[in-house]
């Protein structure tokens, strides 16, 4: 749970969230980081527990990774090697996803 000062925070730090809500409560978010003037990140993706592997993940992702780039940005996504649903979920709206060292 964050707080309204990490929500505050979080938008200072350059990140914008969108959210599917079902009876008042957020089931699946995620987030564009504006890191740069030329590349924003698809960021703090994840669904509640109860609602995975229903394609949320993917819906989320790929509007984050549609305002990205209708915004004239270059979309990435970072995630650890082992996170093996954000790297599908990733690749199925295009990212190449290539281990980092």
């Amino acid at each position: 749970s964050l707080t309204l000062e990490d929500w505050q925070q979080a938008h200072a730090d350059g990140y914008q969230y969108c959210a599917i809500v079902e009876g008042g409560s957020i089931i699946a978010m995620a987030a564009v980081w504006r890191y740069s003037d030329t590349a924003w990140e698809v960021a703090a993706v994840g669904a509640n527990e109860s609602h995975r592997r229903q394609g949320l993940g993917k819906a989320v992702v790929s509007f984050i990774t549609d305002h990205i780039l209708s915004s004239g940005r270059l979309a990435t996504c970072t995630t650890a090697e082992t996170n093996e649903a954000m790297i599908q979920t990733a690749r199925s709206v295009g990212f190449s996803c290539t281990p980092q060292n």
